[in-house]
């Protein structure tokens, strides 16, 4: 009887083990979130490789979240019918032209649930590399299927630091402020 209970104790064990490994983090994101976000931006640093010609506008590539897609999308707007270059900055090479060496890109983290973020760190040649941190969030509500969105770029070189969102709402609510409301 002794023995029953002890297999019992210990096949409970494996199962609230096996539980705990297998269910999703506390703050909700999963090692496929995980592998997701980090393969997202891989993807983005893609086009890094052949050059400036051949690839399209991180604008028009970064999987934006819907806040942060709404304000590009005026800033885009406004670059359009003004026919000014009121962005000429690369955000993820941190450059006016792009050239990266050494790319790692490696989850971070995450503080709370629906927002994490992924690290990108690459050189340009010489001095200290470049960091770049994508603050992601999830969307899983109708009509969209769950993923993940860029909700900002945060950059560190040896230049300090820079807030993408901030710049392009500073950005709305100078030069393209009357695209703002639109």
């Amino acid at each position: 009887m002794t023995s029953r209970f002890a297999v019992a104790a210990l096949a409970a064990g494996i199962v609230l083990a096996t539980t705990v490994a297998a269910a999703p983090a506390v703050n909700g994101v999963t090692p496929q979130d995980q592998q997701a976000m980090v393969g997202l931006i891989k993807y983005l640093y893609e086009g890094y490789a052949n050059g400036v010609a051949d690839r399209k506008s991180y604008f028009e590539t970064v999987p934006w979240d819907i806040d942060t897609g709404g304000i590009v999308a005026k800033l885009d707007k406004c670059q359009t019918v003004t026919g000014d270059q009121v962005i000429d900055f690369d955000y993820p090479s941190d450059s006016q032209d792009p050239m990266i060496q050494n790319l790692s890109v490696v989850y971070e983290g995450s503080t709370k649930p629906g927002h994490a973020t992924v690290k990108a760190t690459f050189g340009r040649g010489e001095g200290k590399p470049v960091v770049l941190h994508y603050d992601m969030t999830l969307y899983q509500e109708a009509p969209l299927a769950r993923r993940w969105g860029v909700s900002n770029i945060r950059i560190e070189d040896a230049d300090g630091k820079q807030d993408m969102l901030k710049n392009l709402k500073e950005i709305l609510a100078g030069d393209c402020k009357t695209f703002a409301k639109d």
